[in-house]
């Protein structure tokens, strides 16, 4: 039934599991609840595993902050609204509800969106689209995996926001989930984690922040139209100065001075990358970028520790036995950041 705890005048925090309940449900199965405008926190787990079914509408809590980790997880919630007065959605706080359509948390002064925060599934949050505050500043992991986000997805307004997590808007559990069809970025972004919009497979167009420098590895926008069509189009594919993928490149390949990062596998089974010219631009090399290609191949037959502008790519000839050391020679070395390598 009804939980009313408004008549608690001097009520500023809800605290840890306070009114937890289980997912089988055996114990508290809350349908509503009414908090008093003193309140500030919801804790970790507080109302989670309950029976909060349609709108939760915390909009009059004027002094609320905080919601914290799981403080709604696993109810029936369709719909919320917040004062602006939140600040921050802790992990995992509305995920496994059964939150639907538009999503509004433009009147919020939410800066940071945590982990899972509204992590969706086939049978869960089928949220359709999302209206983000001005004032966001970071997006956690996961925190719209799985939603039925659709169309445009347009953060350009979010001139806060500098950081997207993994799997953020990803697609992994049927073909009905987040289809993005374009994004665009505000210039303030600076990172975007692994997955983030991996399996949007309607993603075919994106507007890139010029300030875009840390990428979680280049599996972001794997599985998108995107990155199909700039494949196709492009012997090599770069946002700036991280090296994406391959594309169409074969044979010797040259990747510009631009270039600072090479991401994760972007060679790796290519048999026909024969040579490759890497300037001493690059600072970082992703995992595995060169396994498989005819060049790597035939610098291990070579050299005692293949070497790109010191980073060591491959050292699998190298034996070190127990109790002994080892100093190869340079003369053994491929010096990569001379433009010297085939």
């Amino acid at each position: 039934g009804e939980l009313d705890l408004s008549i608690l005048t001097n009520l500023t925090t809800i605290e840890y599991g306070a009114f937890e309940g289980k997912s089988d449900g055996t114990t508290n199965q809350i349908t509503n609840i009414k908090l008093s405008n003193s309140t500030t926190t919801i804790r970790y787990r507080a109302f989670a595993h309950n029976a909060i079914d349609g709108e939760l509408n915390l909009s009059t809590l004027t002094n609320l902050t905080n919601l914290k980790q799981e403080s709604f997880c696993g109810n029936e919630i369709t719909s919320i609204k917040l004062p602006s007065s939140v600040t921050y959605i802790d992990k995992g706080t509305f995920q496994s509800n059964k939150l639907s359509g538009e999503l509004d948390l433009s009147n919020t002064g939410i800066t940071s969106i945590g982990e899972s925060a509204f992590c969706g599934s086939k049978n869960g949050n089928q949220i359709t689209s999302v209206k983000f505050p001005v004032t966001l500043v970071s997006i956690g992991a996961e925190a719209f995996l799985g939603n039925a986000l659709s169309g445009e997805l347009d953060l350009s307004t979010l001139t806060n926001l500098t950081s997207i997590g993994k799997e953020v808007f990803g697609s992994t559990y049927s073909d009905t989930d987040n289809q993005i069809t374009s994004v665009k970025f505000p210039n303030s972004l600076e990172s975007i984690g692994e997955y983030a919009f991996y399996g949007c497979s309607n993603l075919s167009e994106i507007v890139f922040s010029k300030n875009l420098i840390n990428f979680g590895d280049n599996t972001m926008f794997e599985g998108t139209m995107w990155l199909e069509k700039q494949m196709a189009q492009n012997e090599l594919v770069i946002v700036n100065g991280y090296l994406v993928a391959a594309g169409t490149a074969t044979g010797k390949v040259v990747i510009p001075e631009r270039v600072k990062t090479i991401g994760d596998w972007v060679f790796s089974g290519r048999e026909d990358i024969e040579e490759i010219v890497i300037p001493t631009s690059v600072e970082y090399i992703g995992e595995n970028a060169f396994g498989g290609t005819t060049w790597l191949e035939n610098e291990k037959k070579k050299n005692d520790l293949v070497i790109v502008n010191n980073i060591v790519v491959n050292g699998q000839n190298i034996q070190v036995l127990a109790g002994s050391s080892i100093a190869p020679s340079s003369s053994k070395y491929v010096l990569a950041g001379q433009d010297v390598i085939g």
